[in-house]
């Protein structure tokens, strides 16, 4: 099976963390531009559990044409949980969430493996 790198779906690089300095996903990238954001992960056959995609802004998203399932979480002005849906399967819609202001997207399952909740605050680490 042919892995395509998360790098082609989106270019600036960051991590996400928990407060306490946990970093959730390693190799998490943000769209930059309308195009990013439109794409999202279509055409991405799986992901690694340390990658994810934040995507801003955003307040709600579709998994139609995608090939995955995937776990979804809606953030706030301040990068609190506004919603989760976990293992959201393909051709599914999500609501929309008008206090939210991004979302991350990774890997079916891992919000679970990492046990994320709603209220929780992330942090989002851009590199220079």
């Amino acid at each position: 099976m042919t892995i395509t790198p998360l790098k082609e779906f989106a270019t600036k690089k960051i991590q996400i963390k928990r407060k306490d300095g946990a970093v959730l996903f390693s190799k998490a990238l943000a769209t930059e531009s309308a195009a990013e954001r439109m794409k999202g992960l279509l055409g991405k056959k799986n992901l690694n559990s340390d990658e994810a995609l934040l995507i801003k802004p955003c307040n709600s998203v579709h998994t139609f044409f995608m090939s995955m399932p995937i776990d979804v979480a809606f953030l706030d002005s301040k990068n609190k949980i506004v919603a989760i849906y976990r293992e959201m399967k393909p051709w599914r819609l999500s609501w929309i969430h008008f206090f939210a202001t991004s979302v991350i997207e990774a890997k079916s399952g891992r919000f679970s493996e990492c046990n994320l909740s709603l209220g929780e605050e992330l942090e989002i680490c851009q590199f220079s």
